[in-house]
Parts: structure tokens; sequence; C-alpha cells
């Protein structure tokens, strides 16, 4: 669980937000408790929503002051007080993020950056975020490929949230769907059918601005290029010296670019996009990767110069 500190990732909460100046009345306790309850944003919050009483907000008070290392909203879900979902859509409210029942339904349930801020997932990846190499103000942005050996080892999702996670911190981010074989990304962010990769093989892409290909998420400024209709040769197009000029003019426009790739031991295209892309990060998943498989990987990287930023296990 997120801390619900108004200092967790560097924002305030939103000024506007009404919910944060309802002014609740707690019950007669001494002077401290009283503090301590004026100053939990996110128990009044729950409490404006109906979520949790004010004798339910002491009552969590009472369990944090004695384990001061447990958040409020861990020890509330714990104690059967409010749900997990709860705490996600007071914890957006807080933070100002986009509300978690506008995005659900239109958003694909893999992405939890957006539909769980706050969840221990998004907590994980903000760590490997902080790992990642960071550009310096004028410098290029980081494009990085998000590289696996085989199927349904969270390849494509992990793109998307690190794109998300990208985006959250303030940077300018893009994410590109390079995987012309089972492309994803359009139905994870519930967006339409829209020219993308496969157009650059087409004479009506003049390779002149990156910005012809790019689309809003809208979800925190990022921007997607996607895969595009169907395609017979995707490796044709990732050896276009078109693809090439694509990522190097995204990473003048922006910050990071996040490209997903097929997987490395089916296709060959993953090794082409990662040649292009300069710096690769690979996802595994316990008890299912291949260790010679990603060995494999890692020696495809050395033969093309291709940077290893690391290597992510999921579940």
């Amino acid at each position: 669980m997120a801390d619900d500190d108004p200092a967790v990732r560097g924002r305030q909460p939103a000024p506007d937000d009404a919910h944060a100046l309802i002014p609740l009345r707690p019950p007669q306790r001494s002077g401290t408790a009283v503090v301590r309850y004026e100053k939990n944003l996110i128990g009044r919050l729950l409490a404006a929503d109906g979520k949790i009483s004010a004798t339910g907000i002491h009552r969590v008070l009472r369990v944090q002051s004695r384990d001061g290392t447990r958040k409020f909203g861990e020890l509330a879900v714990g104690m059967s007080l409010v749900s997990e979902r709860d705490v996600q859509i007071a914890l957006c409210r807080q933070f100002g993020y986009p509300s978690v029942e506008d995005l659900e339904g239109r958003l694909g349930p893999e992405l939890y950056m957006a539909l769980a801020p706050f969840s221990p997932a998004a907590e994980l990846l903000n760590k490997v975020l902080a790992q990642l190499p960071r550009t310096a103000d004028g410098e290029e942005g980081l494009s990085i490929a998000i590289v696996s050996p085989d199927p349904k080892e969270g390849r494509s999702t992990l793109a998307a949230n690190l794109a998300l996670a990208y985006a959250q911190s303030g940077r300018r981010t893009l994410l590109i769907d390079a995987d012309l074989r089972k492309p994803s990304q359009h139905r994870l962010f519930g967006l339409g059918s829209m020219r993308g990769l496969t157009s650059l093989s087409s004479d009506w892409y003049a390779g002149d601005e990156v910005l012809d290909l790019v689309h809003p998420a809208h979800l925190f400024g990022l921007s997607i290029v996607q895969a595009g209709s169907t395609y017979a040769n995707p490796i044709e197009v990732l050896n276009n010296e078109r693809f090439a000029k694509l990522v190097a003019d995204a990473r003048v426009e922006y910050e990071a670019v996040i490209i997903d790739t097929p997987p490395a031991r089916s296709y060959a295209d993953a090794e082409a996009i990662a040649a292009v892309a300069a710096r690769m990060l690979i996802v595994t998943r316990e008890h299912y990767s291949q260790l010679e498989s990603v060995r494999s990987i890692v020696d495809s990287a050395r033969r093309h110069r291709v940077e290893v930023l690391g290597a992510v296990l999921g579940r």
C-alpha cells in the first residue's frame, strides 16, 4: 500500500479538491488524537465518500499509533473497514490523479499504474523506474525496447505501465507499439484503430514529422504510436530506415520512448527494434522463463551494442 502522506511521489493534494475541505467533526478525544484526525486527509476523503465513519477512523488511528510503520489505508483495509478499491479512489482524489471510477471500463485491467497507482505493484514499478537512467536537461531522451523471450511473460503490460510511470513523473513520454505480430496497446488504452507503424511502409508517410503517427492516450499526457493495420511482413517495416528515423525524432521530442516488442525467441523483430532503441529492459516470468533464453537475448544485445538496463521478474 502506498503512503498516504502528501509528500509521496512529489505530488501535493489537488487544491481544488472539494472533498479535501470537508470539515468532518471527530468524536471527543484528547488534543493529540484530534490533531491526528484533522491531519488524516485520506481518512477524511474516505469518510466524505461514506466509506468509513469517524469512529472507524479513530480505530485505525489508535492501531497506527502503536504501529507507526503501516499506512492508514493499509490498516483500514486489513481491519475490513474499507476495500482496497475505496482506498485507491481516495488516494487518486488526494493527489489529483484521474478518477479510477472514470477510467474503469475504458482501460484494460492490466493498467495498474492508472487504475491502482498507489498499489504495491505500482510502487514496485516506481522502484524500477528510479533505477533507470535519466537524461539531463538539453539531452536527447531515452529509447528503451521492452523485450522478453516468449509470449505470456508480461512484456506488453510492463511496457504500458512503465510508460505510464514515466508520464506520471512529469516526463514527456511516448509509447510505441512495435509488436506488429499481436499488437495490444490500443486495447489496453481503449483506443480506436488509427494510423500506426505499418504506415511507415506506405507512400503516405513522408517521414518528415514524428507527430504524424502520434496520438494522445488521454492519460497523464502520455502519447502513443499504435501498431496500425495488419502487415504481411512486419520485419520489413522495422528494418525500414523510416522506423529508425521515427525513433530518433521521438528522442528529440520526448524524454522517454518506450517500445513494445513481440517475443524475441519467435521473431527477429525484437532484435531489430532493440538495435534501433539502443537500450533494452528484459521481462521474465517466475517459474516460466528459461535462463538460456534470457542469455540468448543478452548475447544478441552485446552483438548489436545494445545496452541491457536490467531484467524485471514478474509472477
